[in-house]
């Protein structure tokens, strides 16, 4: 049977981005989700890389890889996730939800 209650462990996705002594590359990036899934933003990132606004949203800097996993974690969190910074994982990002749409145009 599991505990009623679970202390978090003190991680991030980029702790899990190291192999023994490999380091998988990554790119920093500055993401802004909206209040609606902040718990969930809570889960995946460290406290010192989410900056809480005023109006409710998060802005996270982090380091996420430029591959399929990357995207789709981003496009997990559908419109609640913007990527703020850099241009070119946005350009791409945005590149990927233009194909998602043309394929539902039928």
């Amino acid at each position: 049977q599991l505990p009623q209650t679970f202390s978090r462990r003190n991680k991030s996705y980029s702790d899990f981005t190291e192999f023994g002594s490999e380091k998988l590359s990554g790119t920093p990036a500055v993401l802004k989700f909206l209040p609606a899934v902040r718990y969930r933003v809570e889960d995946y990132f460290q406290k010192d890389e989410i900056v809480y606004k005023k109006d409710g949203s998060l802005i996270v800097s982090t380091v996420l890889p430029e591959d399929a996993w990357g995207f789709s974690f981003l496009l997990g969190f559908g419109a609640d996730v913007e990527v703020l910074e850099p241009k070119r994982l946005r350009t791409t990002l945005k590149e990927k939800l233009k194909k998602i749409l043309e394929q539902y145009q039928t």
